[in-house]
C-alpha cells in the first residue's frame, strides 16, 4: 500500500499489481487498525484505486472489488475496531462486494483491560497464543501459523 500514490490520472505499476492480485484472489481479508474511530487513509486510498476503471479492465467490471468475497477484521483499544468495521461495511457495501456477515467479522481489543490483564502489565498479548489462518496465493489453500511469545 505504501507504493500507491493518491489517485490521479496515471496509475503506477503498484496499482496494476494490487488490482491483479485482487482479480486472481478467491477473496480479500482486510485487517485494519482503527484511528479516530475509522480506518487509515492509506486503506481508503487502496480501496479507491481498486474501484476505479483502468485499462485493460472492461468498463462493466471497472471495480475489481464488485462481487468479491470480503472478510473484515479490525484492531483497536477497548472498542475492538467497531468504528473501522462499521465504516468499511458502509464503503464496501456501496462497492457491491460480497461481505462476510457482520456477526462473523472480528474486532480485536488491544487494551490491557480487554484481555483481563492488570493495566500495569507491559504487554498482555505476549502471554496469548493466536492462530492465524493464511491463504497462500500459489496454492490458494488455508494454512495455519501460530504466534506466541
Amino acid at each position: 500500500m505504501r507504493a500507491l500514490p493518491t489517485t490521479n490520472a496515471n496509475p503506477p505499476a503498484a496499482v496494476a499489481a494490487a488490482r491483479k492480485a485482487v482479480v486472481e484472489a478467491d477473496g480479500v481479508w482486510i485487517f485494519s487498525p482503527e484511528y479516530n474511530y475509522s480506518y487509515p487513509g492509506v486503506l481508503k486510498n487502496l480501496l479507491d484505486w481498486l474501484s476505479r476503471p483502468l485499462e485493460p479492465f472492461p468498463a462493466e467490471s471497472a471495480s475489481v472489488m464488485v462481487g468479491k468475497k470480503v472478510a473484515l477484521s479490525a484492531a483497536a483499544g477497548q472498542s475492538a475496531g467497531t468504528g473501522t468495521l462499521a465504516k468499511l461495511n458502509e464503503v464496501l457495501g456501496f462497492g457491491k462486494t460480497e461481505l462476510l456477515p457482520t456477526d462473523k467479522q472480528v474486532g480485536v481489543a488491544l487494551a490491557p483491560e480487554a484481555w483481563g490483564a492488570p493495566t500495569s502489565s507491559p504487554c498482555p498479548m505476549k502471554t496469548r497464543r493466536v492462530w492465524l489462518p493464511r491463504l497462500t496465493p500459489s496454492s490458494r489453500s488455508l494454512q495455519s501459523s501460530s504466534y506466541s511469545q
